[in-house]
């Protein structure tokens, strides 16, 4: 499991591995002749939106993508069926853990979490691929301190220095 990730990608991680814990689990690429079956987390880089609540707290909804890999068809019909199933069986597991729980505790924040809001899927019977769409929403706190100035220590007009900030 390659887990160079933010907060909410580990959590869509965690997600696959409690319904699914023996599969290997990719991020954002996987490599050259993976094996199969395998799931690939895409995390999202321009699809994140913002929204203000109030003005110490506002909204994050990201859309992730994840690939299930199943285990490729044979030439034989009757193993094309099963893989069919076998990819079924996948979607369905998938979608019903994550829509039956309604929020996700967000590893290393206090007491935040992440709802899963919308889970689509769509399958690939030719290449034995199953592409979910996950949309994520959070409530994150606006740091609504300023940064601490540095002190004047000169003033200068004209190229004339009026004080060098010692008293």
């Amino acid at each position: 499991m390659n887990l160079k990730a933010d907060n909410d990608s580990k959590v869509i991680v965690n997600i696959i591995a409690t319904v699914f814990p023996k599969i290997k689990i990719y991020e954002n690429d996987v490599p050259q002749n993976f094996e199969r079956p395998c799931f690939l987390i895409v995390r999202p880089d321009k699809n994140t939106t913002t929204r203000e609540l109030t003005g110490a707290v506002y909204e994050e909804t990201k859309l992730f993508t994840v690939f299930a890999f199943d285990e490729m068809p044979d030439d034989t019909n009757s193993n094309v069926d099963k893989v069919s199933q076998e990819m079924e069986s996948t979607k369905h597991s998938l979608i019903d853990y994550v829509m039956g729980t309604p929020k996700y505790p967000i590893p290393g924040s206090d007491r935040r979490y992440l709802t899963v809001e919308i889970v689509s899927a769509e399958a690939d019977d030719v290449n034995a691929v199953t592409e979910f769409t996950f949309r994520t929403k959070r409530t994150l706190p606006r740091d609504l301190r300023r940064p601490k100035a540095e002190k004047i220590k000169k003033i200068v007009s004209n190229g004339v220095v009026i004080t060098d900030g010692k008293e």
